[in-house]
């Protein structure tokens, strides 16, 4: 039955949130809306700002909902005289916690990415900067979007972009070199419609190199080079010559800690289940959180390399060529081989510079 129809129609507060409207009426009783989406969005616009969400439901004519009322509620009927919908009861008391002013930016029907954010975080990606810098420039936890949100547009602007004929010609390589080496193994992994968001790859030669050197891995996400600047993602070890061996590799949709976690396990798997006794990579708190799963008695240490570019940023004022600083920070980080030499070298380092309350 559409709801037009019925005699009576209720609004009270619950979890699933549909319309946003700019500005909003305090309900009173005997108030008149041209139509129902005009009294629900009305009504959801107050609840956006009480802290509470709504949905509808509708009655039968003279069905008596009174004995059914446990929380705030808005009861409109259909005027037939003048074709609109009059406001015949409203009840503002609540039997549960509203949300609080600085949480409700957080609720789903506050949720709102406008089209230039869209476009800044796309900017952002293609120029390989921080995405997560987008929310603080907008204004930072009190708008309708985060960094989840920023990162899902992305993973929708792939999915839109992602070519079926490419993700096949993949798919085909893949069979073709399995053929060719029973031991090259791959893997894809699938959205919920179906489409090829990840991809995971290794030979033979790289399983074989891990079996013998794989003690120390590093793994990160630097290269973005690719027709659909997804991110390149390489396991890297060192044989007994000193030369970069590659124990597989990965193209990846997004860097979320779901599409690591997937990725490590993955991996681990192919490897025989044996986990690296050490993973060497960038700070990325999302990885911090998938190795955690996956891998829980790995010891996990952060690039010195991503570490030392931070150096001129951070420390601009004493870390600059021929520095004594510079110098001294060098040999306090390459030349201490012990947890206590090195702390005591590096506070010294932090006193003589002046630097000890530098977080």
């Amino acid at each position: 039955m559409e709801l037009e129809s019925l005699n009576d129609v209720e609004v009270r507060d619950t979890e699933t949130p549909d319309n946003n409207v700019e500005g909003f009426k305090t309900p009173t009783i005997g108030m008149y809306f041209e139509t129902i989406e005009e009294a629900r969005n009305n009504y959801e616009r107050y609840g956006q700002e009480n802290g509470f969400w709504i949905h509808t439901r509708g009655s039968d004519k003279g069905r008596n909902m009174s004995n059914e009322v446990t929380r705030a509620y808005l009861w409109i009927m259909h005027d037939k005289w003048n074709c609109k919908w009059k406001v015949t009861g409203f009840d503002e008391n609540h039997n549960h916690p509203l949300v609080t002013p600085s949480k409700r930016i957080k609720m789903k029907s506050n949720r709102n990415m406008p089209k230039a954010v869209k476009n800044l975080t796309e900017t952002f990606h293609r120029e390989n900067i921080d995405i997560s810098k987008v929310p603080s420039i907008f204004g930072g936890e009190y708008i309708g979007f985060d960094n989840r949100n920023c990162y899902n547009h992305l993973r929708n602007v792939r999915h839109r972009d992602l070519d079926c004929g490419d993700a096949q010609s993949v798919l085909d390589y893949f069979k073709d070199k399995q053929v060719q080496n029973p031991q090259f193994f791959y893997a894809i992994q699938c959205d919920e419609s179906g489409r090829a968001v990840n991809f995971f790859l290794v030979d033979s030669r790289s399983r074989m190199a891990y079996h013998y050197f794989g003690d120390v891995v590093t793994f990160d996400t630097t290269y973005q080079t690719n027709k659909y600047d997804m991110p390149f993602a390489p396991f890297t070890g060192v044989n007994h010559h000193m030369q970069s061996i590659q124990y597989g590799c990965a193209l990846l949709q997004d860097e979320t800690e779901t599409t690591f976690e997937w990725l490590f396990k993955t991996w681990l798997d192919v490897m025989g289940g044996r986990p690296p006794s050490s993973i060497i990579t960038d700070q990325d708190l999302r990885m911090k959180g998938a190795i955690a799963k996956v891998f829980p008695n790995t010891r996990h240490r952060l690039c010195l390399w991503h570490i030392k570019k931070k150096f001129v940023e951070k420390l601009s004022q004493v870390y600059y060529k021929r520095s004594k600083f510079k110098k001294d920070m060098k040999e306090c980080i390459m030349r201490t081989y012990k947890k206590d030499d090195f702390e005591k070298r590096w506070m010294l380092l932090m006193k003589e510079n002046g630097l000890e309350s530098n977080q």
